[in-house]
């Protein structure tokens, strides 16, 4: 008696998806594994462009348990527009938003290959990131499925989260120091330094070339840096002459800050190039 083939069915899991990603334009440089935002992670993460943040980010591939679309808006502030969430065997195709998420589609894992050839530009990094960035902007065409509002409020919730860390590293500044900072060009230097101190380990994070090896707690390699590799200039005499021979202690506190995506957003502005902006 002939035995007849069992096929087995597909196992769906994000990693699986990375072929079709690459099909929909997204090389290796454009694809993250284990993507760490700052607030959480996600197994696979697509961009448009480097470096790798809020701005470029096109769609990130999670699994997903008992409520996807909580899970989903768990995954917000890394601020891609489309999410594909691998949930019971199934491909869900979600819309993010600044709300509640928008469920777009289900496809059944047979029909993988057909989904992807019938979006494989609609998924693509040109056209979410368009759909994102310029076609957010005044009489332009938006995407049925992109937010255009997602990155202004991603952008906006990054701002205020800078703000508190700006605010909780001046205080940590006055505790080192035992004093308040009072004089306005103090507190101007003071914040020129804290700003740098963390673009600088964003930097050394993301693996920039020249802050590879960077020593935080090294302020006059810090600045250094920033003007050999970057081109950007802060004399910091006034801001060492602040701190004094502290300035070690200070700076050591800025490398326990963690590397969230709103700081990779703002170093972007350094790095990214011109053509690039909206």
């Amino acid at each position: 008696m002939e035995e007849t083939a069992v096929l087995q069915p597909t196992l769906l899991t994000p990693s699986s998806l990375i072929p079709h990603l690459e099909r929909c334009g997204y090389s290796d440089a454009l694809l993250a594994r284990s993507y760490d935002f700052g607030v959480g992670t996600v197994p696979v993460a697509a961009f448009a462009d480097t470096p790798h943040d809020s701005r470029s980010a096109c769609i990130a591939v999670i699994e997903t348990g008992q409520s996807p679309e909580a899970d989903v808006v768990a995954i917000r502030p890394l601020g891609t527009p489309v999410v594909l969430a691998c949930h019971n065997g199934s491909l869900q195709w979600w819309k993010q938003t600044t709300g509640i998420p928008v469920l777009q589609e289900k496809i059944d894992s047979a029909q993988l290959q057909r989904f992807f050839a019938e979006h494989q530009d609609d998924l693509g990094p040109k056209t979410v990131f368009e759909g994102k960035t310029f076609r957010r902007l005044p009489h332009q065409t938006q995407l049925s499925f992109v937010d255009a509002g997602l990155l202004p409020f991603v952008e906006r919730e990054q701002g205020a989260q800078l703000s508190g860390l700006v605010v909780r590293a001046l205080r940590d500044i006055e505790e080192t120091l035992a004093r308040k900072i009072e004089r306005d060009s103090d507190i101007d230097n003071a914040i020129k330094a804290t700003f740098w101190l963390l673009a600088a380990k964003a930097l050394r994070d993301k693996g920039v070339n020249g802050f590879k090896t960077a020593d935080l707690a090294d302020v006059d390699d810090v600045f250094m840096l920033f003007r050999s590799e970057i081109g950007q200039a802060f004399d910091g005499k006034d801001f060492k002459s602040l701190v004094s021979e502290r300035r070690t202690e200070m700076a050591a506190r800025a490398t326990i800050v963690p590397p969230p995506i709103f700081l990779n957003s703002i170093t972007s502005s350094v790095i990214r190039p011109s053509s690039a902006s909206t």
